[in-house]
């Protein structure tokens, strides 16, 4: 004979473990709906349309008359700039609303910064021999770096602009020589390849040009550098990571990556940061691009030497094997989504085309872009 409370417990039990089947018959369902959903195919176009993270900022690239805004939420493009003078290089800045160019003609180099919503005005112009290769916006956007390339080693030099005061001044170390450049995500520092030797000698009718270069950290108040690297390769472009603790180079050996932070301490204890190689073979043009993550890089690779051959796009994760994708043209620039999930790039074909990494299907978003076109998605910070 069972007492009152005796059944009040057996009520009670079998309530709870009701409640709890029903909670564990719940999750099931739901593990076994999610898994057919994402067993269902999926249009490669409308799944980019879904990431509202990568809709969200507008791609720059360049087309016949100058450069274009494109929106992916919307689709459609924007007139970013038109100019008459020849543009050698363009950088959007961080927050999308501004852009900096940088134009040469007839000997007039001028350096342009535009509010999209205003006329463009000249920030700088200069009577010089030598041309604006790269322009670049801080993180914080109140500056613009630039890069001046010459024909001898003292031409190539980096300035700074202040955006406020309107001024521009050297940054590169006087009586020295600096190719690229890449801000820090704090903005103090600038990541430079430095030259420290150059070597020249003539064949016949060609002059070749030996450089030896390392990477070096920049402190933008004080000026003052620290060399990051001695390998004395040639560097071909560089990028600062999304989180601050690596800097990515190409050189003759491949794509390589190196620790800021061992980099930091190493005048404390005389060693020098170890340069980590990544990949081999790659090519040189266009700078690589890290993912939001900070744990992927991409790059280019041309698969072969014949004109007009395919070129594979590659996503290098910092520990893991390489993913190619096949592309059916020469590619010129790429950009990784805010979400970090596809890259837009620009081709000999003369499409801007978004691939998603996960399908690798190739959609195009815009016909005819200009010859050898940047690609730069707004920044993500």
């Amino acid at each position: 004979m069972t007492s009152k409370s005796d059944r009040t417990w057996h009520l009670l039990s079998n309530r709870v473990l009701r409640g709890l089947l029903f909670v564990a018959c719940l999750i099931h369902g739901m593990s076994f709906a999610a898994k057919v959903a994402s067993a269902q195919p999926q249009d490669p176009v409308l799944a980019a349309a879904k990431a509202a993270k990568r809709l969200e900022r507008p791609i720059l690239f360049q087309d016949q008359a100058g450069y274009t805004l494109f929106s992916p939420r919307e689709g459609k493009s924007q007139v970013a700039f038109r100019a008459n003078s020849p543009i050698t290089s363009a950088s959007l800045s961080n927050d999308g609303n501004r852009l900096a160019l940088g134009s040469y003609d007839g000997g007039q180099r001028r350096i342009w910064v535009r509010d999209l919503a205003d006329d463009p005005q000249p920030l700088t112009s200069d009577h010089a021999p030598n041309y604006l290769q790269e322009v670049g916006f801080s993180p914080d956007d109140w500056f613009v770096a630039y890069q001046i390339t010459g024909h001898t080693v003292g031409e190539d030099v980096l300035y700074l602009l202040d955006l406020q005061a309107k001024r521009h001044w050297q940054i590169t170390p006087e009586g020295m020589a600096s190719k690229y450049f890449s801000w820090s995500p704090d903005g103090k520092h600038l990541a430079l390849g430095l030259v420290f030797d150059q070597k020249t000698e003539v064949f016949g009718d060609m002059l070749m040009v030996e450089q030896e270069m390392d990477v070096v950290i920049l402190d933008v108040a004080t000026r003052q550098f620290r060399r990051v690297t001695h390998t004395g390769h040639a560097i071909h472009e560089l990028a600062w990571s999304p989180d601050g603790k690596w800097i990515a180079f190409k050189s003759p050996e491949g794509l390589s990556i190196v620790s800021t932070a061992v980099a930091a301490e190493r005048d404390k204890s005389g060693e020098d940061a170890k340069p980590r190689l990544l990949i081999q073979n790659i090519s040189k043009e266009g700078p690589p691009r890290w993912s939001p993550d900070s744990q992927s890089l991409a790059v280019s690779r041309h698969a072969s030497k014949e004109i007009g051959s395919n070129d594979q796009l590659i996503v290098v994760p910092l520990d893991g094997e390489p993913t190619s994708y096949e592309i059916a043209a020469q590619i010129w620039y790429y950009d990784f989504s805010p979400a970090g999930d596809a890259i837009a790039l620009s081709a000999s074909d003369r499409n801007l085309s978004l691939l998603n990494l996960k399908t690798k299907e190739r959609s195009v978003l815009v016909n005819d872009v200009g010859f050898w076109s940047p690609v730069a998605w707004a920044s993500r910070r």
